[in-house]
């Protein structure tokens, strides 16, 4: 069986393509292999988790500091209400503002230790990370 040109040239074609790929496939194997080797790979997944966790911790800090001004501003508001009402408040109405403050001040413990858990699982985690890449 006798091949013409065109069969010649579209095997060549094929065989370029074919090397074409392959030689992209050993760049990319390579590229990763090496990142690998010299911790480019692990450098970039710290500072990927770097990078969340300090987002996610600022957020709670911000929270946080949001938390600790209104119950600065609410307990302030309450000792001028006090100072203010204590001759014609009853000691119910009293007693009713002490247990809202009781409250807030334990949603503001609850937000702390929710800050504290979610800082000791980011230390946790690129703890976990960084002993992963060991």
């Amino acid at each position: 069986m006798a091949t013409t040109d065109s069969d010649e040239q579209s095997l060549f074609d094929r065989g370029r393509e074919r090397l074409r790929d392959a030689t992209r496939s050993g760049k990319q194997g390579v590229k990763k292999a090496t990142d690998t080797f010299t911790g480019k790979a692990l450098e970039d997944s710290i500072a990927e988790y770097t990078d969340v966790y300090t987002q996610v911790l600022l957020g709670i800090n911000a929270r946080i500091e949001e938390e600790a001004s209104r119950l600065d501003t609410l307990e302030s508001d309450n000792k001028s209400m006090r100072i203010e009402l204590n001759s014609k408040i009853e000691a119910e109405k009293l007693l009713g503002l002490r247990s809202q403050i009781t409250g807030i001040s334990g949603q503001l413990k609850v937000a702390k230790m929710i800050a504290a858990g979610a800082i000791v699982l980011s230390l946790v985690s690129l703890a976990g990370v960084i002993w992963m890449a060991i």
